[in-house]
């Protein structure tokens, strides 16, 4: 006597994650592989950063490679942040009065380490030619850190 099996299936919950896996209620002489279907995903939500705002201008340029080494501006940083560079004039003044009656005071004989190393980092940031953009950049952070520790 042939017996007949339903072909009804049920879904239920799988412990693999958020997957469901279809099986049949019943078990049959040919093993089925499980149907897997995917999770259901959340709608994503498309978020509009503040006109004119970094992460916007990062958003319309998103192609463009605006991070290069060495790290320094370049015409297209200052292109799309809208900065104008200007040179200002030489700043020659006010300049000490030397009077050969006054004789220099015991820091100009005898300098700290604190008045070397800043001498030393704004020398170097007031080369014509410096030799690489990142030295001049360690130049202007160690002139800051000397000039105000607790910031840096």
């Amino acid at each position: 006597m042939a017996t007949s099996h339903s072909s009804a299936t049920s879904t239920t919950p799988s412990r693999n994650g958020n997957r469901r896996v279809t099986s049949p209620d019943t078990t049959s002489c040919t093993s089925q592989a499980p149907v897997v279907t995917p999770p259901k995903r959340r709608p994503h939500h498309i978020y509009q950063p503040a006109k004119n705002s970094l992460y916007d201008i990062f958003e319309q340029h998103c192609g463009t490679a605006l991070f290069v080494r060495p790290i320094c501006w370049t015409d297209l940083h200052a292109q799309l942040l809208g900065v104008k560079w200007e040179e200002l004039p030489p700043c020659d003044t006010p300049q000490p009065t030397i009077s050969p009656a006054t004789p220099p005071s015991p820091g100009h004989l005898n300098p700290s380490n604190t008045i070397i190393t800043l001498n030393n980092a704004l020398a170097y940031i007031l080369l014509p030619d410096p030799m690489h953009p990142i030295l001049t950049s360690n130049a202007v952070k160690t002139a800051l850190m000397t000039l105000w520790p607790k910031a840096f």
